[in-house]
């Protein structure tokens, strides 16, 4: 998983996630992304995606518009993949939120 940027100021920001995601069953998958903050409290959370896995393979890009980053510090952008009837972690990365000066 990538994100653009690794760190922004406190501020209401878009922006761009690309994921591949290798070593799937081919046939359909499901996805979702959960956006937290510092305390691990849900900021946002996508529906759940399908997509046709080809070759083992797949890649998204995710659109992420106005969300509104109050709080300093690290916060998290994980990717859970569908696992039987469960969403199991699957990657993450970071966004750093500077505190005012």
């Amino acid at each position: 998983m990538f994100n653009p940027f690794y760190k922004a100021p406190q501020a209401t920001l878009s922006f761009v996630t690309y994921t591949m995601v290798a070593n799937v069953p081919n046939g359909i998958s499901n996805f979702k992304y959960r956006l937290t903050n510092p305390l691990n409290e849900i900021m946002h959370e996508t529906a759940i995606n399908a997509v046709e896995v080809k070759d083992n393979t797949f890649f998204n890009v995710l659109i992420w518009n106005n969300l509104n980053f109050t709080m300093p510090g690290e916060h998290s952008i994980t990717f859970y993949l569908a696992v039987d009837s469960e969403f199991e972690p699957a990657g993450s990365t970071v966004i750093l939120i500077d505190a005012p000066k």
